[in-house]
């Protein structure tokens, strides 16, 4: 549509609210493309030029957003986008390309998200051409590190607030076109799951954890929802990931469990309630097979180091993990077909009992960090509340006791491993193990479940007075053995 006409239109006088709304597009698309025309970045007016640009931009987007509901009007300035959009990108690189400052990051930020309400309208409008302008430039390496890397973050304060506001808007066009991604989007998308090995794609997935670390963007972390459904992503990723990018993780992780459960409408799951009738596959089953085995290599070969758990020698960020893989893999089973494959991994409960067994005998030693403690008093102050295994033996009581439910083969192994005696040793409060003494009640009311020899053995136990707390019985439903009068 050339000048002439849009001026025609312009002055013709309104019949609609449409027509209003369409006379405001034409005008301010107008005004964009002349002043778009006068942009020359070695221009000394340069800033006067990005700041006059800045104004027929912003009321383009307030535009966009105000007119979703009207679909007739949205394909108008859809169609007329056309007018000044490659043009528009042409700009937005140049600025990129400079050492960037207050002006140009308030221009740059107020076009990411005209980009952005332009591409809500095509969603809905079912248009694909803002998809295919936006996909070069959204994830450039040399353009996205620019906006999403902190550590280039300014010192400047309003620079930073400014520089906060493009990371806010690029992850949500990343999130868009990622997740509404169709056709030959596709061929874009796939490598940026998969090609981990190569260290751009590796770098564009730390930039996000750092995002979610800082609290910046919450697009950051849908991003890597939407990662996280791709089969294998998860075991590609953790391989490449440092051990404190890998904390960072399972934390997400769990955040993602948590959401894809709200999605699916099953019942919110927590450490004290477990819920076994969801039979929905909410995430994919490779997270946490990969997860287990991860688990059991790691734990098998800290047991096999007579250092791992003194608080000097351990390393505290590789116990960490592995606790919170535990921990992990304890939430799931709220899930009915994790708990299956949890409780079908032999060697996952022989590991499980073994470390309990271990546990137990380094809890009598006041300098490993696995200490009971007994009161809050007990606990470490030199730790500054900081422990890395904190909670840990109780996700192991937990994971025992998903494993016992209605198994046979685990109740008895667990008895003749000498596991059930330790178990009823763990009943005793123990500050760092928060509710260890319901996940105990848990797993021995499994494991004492229609299984005769395990019944007789506590009903030892009892008459030998070798169970310290009589009422523990009761919780566990135990019928005690009537004595004489």
């Amino acid at each position: 549509m050339n000048n002439e006409i849009q001026s025609n239109l312009i002055s013709k006088e309104a019949e609609t609210e449409d027509d209003l709304v369409s006379i405001e597009i034409y005008s301010n698309i107008l005004n964009l493309k002349n002043r778009l025309e006068s942009y020359n970045d070695e221009d000394c007016n340069r800033d006067e030029i990005l700041e006059r640009l800045c104004v027929p931009i912003s009321l383009l987007s307030k535009i966009s957003s105000k007119i979703q509901n009207h679909p007739m009007v949205s394909s108008r300035l859809l169609i007329e986008s056309h007018l000044f959009h490659d043009k528009l990108m042409l700009v937005l690189k140049n600025e990129l390309d400079r050492p960037i400052d207050k002006v140009s990051f308030d221009f740059v930020h107020r076009t990411l998200k005209l980009q952005y309400n332009l591409m809500r309208l095509s969603l809905l409008t079912r248009g694909e051409w803002i998809f295919e302008n936006c996909w070069d430039f959204i994830f450039d390496q040399q353009y996205y590190r620019k906006l999403l890397d902190l550590e280039k973050f300014s010192a400047n304060e309003e620079n930073r607030s400014l520089q906060k506001n493009c990371c806010l808007v690029i992850t949500a066009l990343m999130y868009e076109l990622l997740q509404h991604s169709t056709g030959h989007c596709q061929s874009f998308v796939d490598p940026i799951f998969d090609e981990l090995d190569c260290n751009d794609k590796l770098d564009f997935w730390l930039l996000l954890f750092n995002l979610v670390i800082s609290e910046i963007s919450e697009w950051a972390l849908w991003i890597i929802f939407i990662a996280l459904k791709k089969k294998t992503f998860t075991r590609k990723l953790f391989s490449k990931l440092t051990v404190n990018y890998r904390l960072i993780l399972i934390d997400i992780l769990q955040e993602f469990v948590e959401d894809e459960a709200k999605n699916a409408n099953v019942k919110e799951w927590n450490m004290k309630n477990l819920d076994y009738d969801s039979q929905y596959e909410c995430f994919d089953r490779d997270i946490i097979v990969f997860l287990s085995e991860f688990f059991k290599q790691n734990i098998s070969d800290y047991l096999q180091q007579k250092t791992f758990h003194s608080n000097k020698e351990c390393n505290q960020e590789e116990i960490h993990l592995v606790c919170k893989i535990c921990e992990f893999l304890l939430k799931s089973c709220s899930f009915e077909f994790c708990h299956k494959i949890i409780k079908s991994d032999k060697d996952l409960f022989r590991i499980l009992i073994k470390l309990l067994l271990q546990l137990q005998l380094l809890a009598k030693s006041e300098a490993s960090i696995f200490a009971v403690k007994s009161r809050l008093d007990d606990l470490d102050e030199s730790m500054n509340g900081i422990n890395p295994v904190f909670g840990f033996k109780r996700d192991i009581i937990g994971l025992i006791a998903n494993c016992l439910h209605k198994n046979r083969e685990g109740q008895d192994y667990l008895r003749e491993s000498g596991a059930l005696y330790a178990l009823l040793e763990c009943t005793r409060i123990d500050q760092n193990n928060p509710f260890i003494q319901q996940w105990c009640i848990f797993a021995l009311r499994n494991a004492l479940e229609a299984n005769e020899s395990n019944q007789k053995f506590v009903q030892n136990l009892q008459e030998q007075k070798m169970i310290y707390d009589e009422k523990l019985l009761d919780r566990i439903r135990f019928k005690k053995k009537k004595t004489l009068a």
